[in-house]
């Protein structure tokens, strides 16, 4: 009983290891995610497709491997 307990547990750590190292790979930083916690990015009361809301997941992305253009430009 005990070994399978342990077998889940691997399967479980290496599930949550090989997400973790897909993203960093994918971003470049670790941690590769921040959550949005500013009330600032709060647009309307319910949040719409597109916007940044406050508990959002964002992924961040090292600038040296993406070609940024702002809104500026």
């Amino acid at each position: 009983m005990s070994s399978g307990i342990a077998r889940e547990a691997t399967l479980a750590l290496g599930l949550v290891a090989l997400l973790l190292g897909s993203m960093w790979v994918a971003t470049g930083l670790f941690p590769p995610m921040v959550v949005v916690e500013s009330k600032s990015m709060m647009h309307e009361d319910e949040g719409s497709l597109g916007a940044i809301d406050p508990g959002d997941l964002v992924l961040v992305m090292n600038p040296d491997r993406a070609d940024i253009v702002t809104f500026a430009e």
